[in-house]
């Protein structure tokens, strides 16, 4: 079966792009919430694999195991079909990783119409177990066993993970003697989940707009109102205070043409056609407590410190907040309240830019970008949130508001504190050419830097818990839970589907 051979090898590395690419880079399965039947039909298939690839490539089954081994092929072909129909019901896929699942279909299809027949005559013979070699192709199918056995074995233990969380308690809520009605778009993000928890358990009403009713009923439960869209809010909804965080994550995939035009849809469009719903209704929410970033104020300034008077800048993530902005200051003639909320780098155990950097520094893999001088303005999750809170309930919140702490670090010095606060060196370094040369555009997030202050928070009074960088990541890396905020507990959660 020289061509047979040839197939499954195909069939490998397909795979494994497939898996590397889409599964883990795209769509990050094992971290989705969502995932769970998914990621058990992965790895249901990646253990199947493992030992079809080792049969073929050291052994001649005969009999009774050629026959098992048919059923296997068969099993393996079920589950292919089953996992196909559950990623077009559960996730929108690219184009591209539609047509790796076309060609990876075809060259399974094509390694079957081979092997079936010689496999299938073999099993008139008398059951054995014949051990054969097949040069460098042994070798290289037994690698793809290793690596479809740890795939399988990762996705498995990523879907029991995901499984546990659907045992969570729900929401404490506190008596509230006069609750809001709020509306919460982008509230399954990071920022998002956090915050409407906090909504609810201070007494608020809360009403979800989510893209994935599922994935908000898994976190919330009964405890908020969800809908799929604005426009399928009754129209008597009376809301009092509006949140909108939605938008597509900023770092991950590289900037091309079309990742630029889905995070312009996600935050202007969205924003557009969230005061759109706002001027339909005759009854105004008095707030809108807008999200935008400290993006706004363009790639590295040097030391300049920026306040909220300073000038925009002229990249792409500057111009990209400025029409973010813009659209969320069209409510402000038809009556609400417009804050604009220029937030930094959120640090979160759960979620944002740290979450990836604990789990390289808790391997003692963690160091400088770059130079390292670039500066990093940042914000614990539990005062953003407070800043939310604050901007919905004190009348004077209005405008633009940088959403950073107030003492700025640069790349080292966060370097640095990190390490210490995880009890792990800091002493790798990663040069600024090959991450302008692997991110391209995107990694002006890691070399360049603002230096923002909050100087409107501050005259408006606001109180930071968390001032310096050290208390909040020692705040972070210690905390026993994490469940989210730690004022608030977690939500009640039931299976849902994908």
């Amino acid at each position: 079966m020289p061509l047979a051979f040839w197939l499954l090898a195909a069939q490998g590395i397909l795979g494994g792009i497939d898996n590397i690419w889409n599964h883990e880079w795209r769509a990050r399965l094992p971290a989705s919430p969502t995932a769970r039947r998914e990621l058990n039909l992965h790895a249901a298939r990646g253990l199947i694999y493992a030992p079809v690839f080792l049969s073929f490539a050291w052994t001649e089954l005969r009999g009774w195991f050629a026959a098992a081994l048919l059923a296997v092929l068969a099993i393996e072909l079920a589950i292919t079909l089953a996992d196909f129909v559950e990623e077009d019901r559960s996730r929108s896929l690219s184009p591209q990783e539609r047509v790796l699942h076309a060609v990876l279909t075809l060259n399974y299809g094509a390694f079957l119409a081979l092997a079936l027949p010689e496999v299938a005559g073999r099993m008139a013979l008398q059951s054995a177990i014949v051990g054969v070699q097949h040069g460098w192709m042994s070798w290289l199918l037994t690698l793809y066993a290793v690596g479809s056995a740890g795939f399988g074995v990762r996705e498995a233990l990523a879907a029991r993970r995901l499984g546990r969380a659907e045992c969570a308690l729900p929401i404490e809520v506190r008596a509230n003697a006069a609750p809001q009605s709020i509306l919460v778009t982008g509230g399954t993000g990071f920022i998002g989940t956090a915050l409407v928890r906090r909504l609810i358990a201070r007494g608020d009403k809360v009403y979800v707009v989510a893209r994935s009713p599922a994935k908000a009923e898994r976190l919330f439960g009964n405890q908020a109102l969800i809908a799929p869209s604005l426009q399928t809010l009754p129209e008597t909804v009376k809301i009092d205070a509006v949140v909108n965080l939605a938008g597509a994550p900023v770092f991950g995939r590289p900037w091309s043409d079309a990742r630029k035009v889905a995070l312009v849809r996600s935050r202007i469009d969205t924003t557009r056609a969230l005061v759109d719903w706002i001027a339909d209704h005759a009854q105004k929410p008095r707030v809108l407590v807008s999200a935008s970033a400290i993006g706004w104020y363009g790639a590295d300034r040097s030391d300049q410190a920026l306040t909220e008077a300073a000038s925009a800048g002229g990249d792409f993530p500057a111009m990209l907040c400025w029409a973010w902005e813009k659209e969320a200051r069209r409510a402000e003639p038809m009556g609400p309240r417009v804050c604009r909320l220029r937030i930094g780098l959120v640090l979160g155990r759960d979620g944002g830019m740290l979450k990836p950097m604990l789990r390289s520094f808790k391997l003692g893999l963690g160091g400088r970008f770059g130079s390292g001088q670039q500066w990093m303005s940042w914000i614990h999750l539990d005062d953003l949130l407070a800043l939310i809170i604050r901007a919905i309930d004190d009348p004077t919140f209005t405008g633009a508001i940088n959403a950073v702490a107030p003492q700025p670090v640069t790349n080292a010095v966060f370097a640095r504190a990190l390490a210490a606060a995880m009890h792990r060196p800091a002493i790798l370094h990663v040069p600024a050419f090959p991450l302008r040369m692997m991110l391209g555009e995107m990694a002006t997030l890691l070399l360049d830097g603002q230096r923002v202050l909050p100087e409107r928070a501050d005259q408006l009074g606001f109180q930071f818990r968390h001032r310096t960088l050290a208390g909040a990541l020692a705040e972070i890396v210690g905390r026993k839970s994490n469940q989210g905020a730690h004022h608030d507990r977690p939500v009640g959660l039931r299976a849902a589907a994908r």
